[in-house]
Parts: structure tokens; C-alpha cells; sequence
């Protein structure tokens, strides 16, 4: 007996205190994205696949420089596996907290492999012991329990198609790990490589993440493809290292925004600004003007709640939010539409 205590911190209600944004644009409505989440489980229902992910994309604009917005989402929401990374697409930042897949070589000359994939979010509770509840509650959901185990086998079968036999385990099973605006059941599974097998191999058979696609990979790619208003691009890609011995170090690109000029012909490659100081990185230029996209989804089951999945994809966006608020407010908010969809969704 909670004696409706949980009801009162609802996994899906956002939490009280929501950061001064300037307007944001959505390409989907809720209504377009709750009805991509019901064709999904038209899709889930018919057999064709039995778990997916369905994303959403916003859209801002801002004066601020990508290294800036940077560093506030790492002063926001530290993580793991974030970056800042400068591409012909535009400039990646990222406060990934997903790993892909890890390779390194150990003292017996094999490679060593790991994947950590996510399934299963929660909000963080404003109290501890709200917390505490709420992490209770993504441990003992079924739905949740289901799909993570589901997302877990599906990386074994990845790593077992380019691992040594017997090699391939789940050393860590449904543990919570803790970020700042929401909490997440990760587990790890690891595995040697086999000699025959290199570190492209390696990428070919577990890109992109299970987690991010779905159940069965190609299927669910085909079907995202089709409900998916606009393309992922770099989103939900990969950025990290691979050295000439084999290692690397993969995550996968969640929580992630991706800013560009709005007006190459006008700011350059990347943008134009004030004067460098002798011996700052050119990434600390400060463009005139960029545009920012972020992308954020959630996982779809038979039984899924699309108001719910909705929600839950606002709440991970939640940092990302944070720190464009933070740089807005250091650089003036300038001129925005359409903010009200945001409110309006996450509004206590």
C-alpha cells in the first residue's frame, strides 16, 4: 500500500520547477506523435516486431556557441560518455550516458568487449524518498522488466554473432543508474572477441543500438523509417574513438543536440564572431546565428501508453532544455514561436 503516494509522484508528471525557455519547435504535435506510437503497435500486434523506439525532434535558435551550450549541459547533467564534437553536419553536443560497445585488448592478447545498453527511465524524484519510490516502481514494472530483458538478448545475439563460444555474458542485470533530471535500468554484457574478427566487424554487428531501433533491428528500422516525421540524421549515431591496435570506445548518441548555422552564406562553416584570443580552440568562436535540434524518443511495447511514451521522451530531454535556458539567458532570448507546445506538455 502506497496509500497513493506513487500517484502523487507519477513517473510521467514533470517536475515542478521547469527552467524559462524560449519557444521551441516540434515536428510532431502529441496527437502525430501519439498516433506514430498506436501504428507501432498496430506493427507490435501483426507480429512484425516485438519492441521499438519512436523519437521526436525539436528545433530552436540561439546566439550561442556550441562549446557554450557544452558546458552548461556538463555543468547540468555530467555523463559518462558525453562529447563535443565538430562535423561537416554541424557541431555534436552530447551528454550521452549510453556506451555502444567497448573493445580492448588485455594481457591475453584478446579483445575484451562490453556493450551497456539502456531501456527503462524514470523522472527523479524531488525528495529522496520520492526517489527511492520512484526507482522501486521502474525495478518492479513488468512492462519496463520486459522490454530492458528483451533489449538485453538482442545484444547478446550482437555480440555472440563475433565473440568467442561461452564468452558472451550479462555480468550486471537491471541496475539503476541515476542522472540529473531522470533514472535508468542499464545492465552490461560482455564477451571476447574472436581473432578472426576486427574492430569494424565489430561495430557492423552491433550499430546502431539495439535500444535505439528495436526488436528485430532491420524490421524496426524499416518502420521508424515510415512513422518518423523527418530523418535521425547524426542522432542515435555513434561518436567516440578507435586507435591503431583495435580499442575503442563507442556511446551512443542520446541526449544529444546538434547545432548549425542557420545561414552559412552568412556565418561560415562555423559561424563568425568575435576575436579569438591567441591560442583559444576556433570552437569558441561565437556564431551570429545557429539552429539547434534535439531528438528524444522512447521505447514502444504491446501494452504502451502513447500519452505516456510521450512523456517520458519530454522528460529526457529535460537537461538539454536546462542548458539551452542557461545560454539563452546569458545571450538574450531573441525571437521564438510556438513555445506554447511546450508548456502545455510540461506543465505540473
Amino acid at each position: 500500500e502506497d496509500d497513493g503516494e506513487m500517484e502523487k509522484i507519477h513517473p510521467t508528471t514533470p517536475p515542478p520547477h521547469q527552467p524559462i525557455l524560449p519557444t521551441l519547435r516540434f515536428h510532431s504535435s502529441q496527437e502525430e506523435y501519439e498516433a506514430a506510437v498506436n501504428s507501432a503497435k498496430k506493427y507490435i500486434q501483426a507480429g512484425d516486431i516485438f519492441q521499438t523506439n519512436l523519437s521526436l525532434r525539436f528545433e530552436t535558435q540561439t546566439t550561442a556557441s556550441g562549446w557554450e551550450i557544452y558546458c552548461a549541459l556538463q555543468q547540468i547533467n555530467p555523463s559518462p560518455f558525453a562529447c563535443y564534437f565538430q562535423t561537416p553536419w554541424g557541431e555534436v553536443i552530447s551528454c550521452s550516458p549510453e556506451r555502444l560497445v567497448k573493445s580492448q585488448i588485455h594481457t591475453d592478447t584478446k579483445f575484451h568487449v562490453s556493450t551497456r545498453p539502456i531501456a527503462g527511465t524514470r523522472s527523479r524524484g524531488i525528495i529522496p524518498e520520492q526517489d527511492q519510490k520512484l526507482a522501486e516502481d521502474l525495478l518492479n514494472n513488468t512492462k519496463e522488466r520486459a522490454e530492458h530483458i528483451m533489449l538485453v538478448d538482442l545484444e547478446r545475439n550482437d555480440l555472440g554473432r563475433v565473440c568467442e563460444w561461452g564468452s558472451v555474458k550479462v555480468d550486471e542485470l537491471l541496475t539503476i543508474e541515476r542522472y540529473s533530471h531522470v533514472m535508468h535500468l542499464v545492465s552490461n554484457i560482455t564477451g571476447i572477441l574472436r581473432d578472426d574478427i576486427g574492430a569494424v566487424d565489430l561495430i557492423r554487428a552491433v550499430f546502431p543500438g539495439g535500444t535505439i531501433t528495436g526488436c528485430p533491428k532491420v524490421r524496426c528500422m524499416e518502420i521508424i523509417e515510415e512513422l518518423e516525421p523527418v530523418r535521425r540524421s547524426l542522432f542515435y549515431g555513434s561518436c567516440g574513438y578507435l586507435d591503431w591496435q583495435g580499442n575503442l570506445d563507442l556511446n551512443i548518441l542520446i541526449r544529444t543536440l546538434l547545432l548549425v548555422p542557420s545561414s552559412p552564406e552568412e556565418v561560415g562553416r562555423w559561424g563568425v564572431g568575435e576575436k579569438i584570443e591567441l591560442g583559444s580552440p576556433h570552437y569558441h568562436i561565437t556564431p551570429s546565428l545557429n539552429t539547434v535540434w534535439g531528438q528524444v524518443g522512447a521505447g514502444v511495447v504491446a501494452d504502451s501508453d502513447p500519452e505516456r511514451e510521450w512523456h517520458e521522451s519530454l522528460h529526457k530531454a529535460q537537461a538539454q532544455l536546462q542548458a539551452l535556458a542557461t545560454v539563452f539567458g546569458d545571450r538574450g532570448m531573441g525571437e521564438y514561436e510556438e513555445y506554447e507546445k511546450y508548456e502545455e506538455c510540461v506543465d505540473a
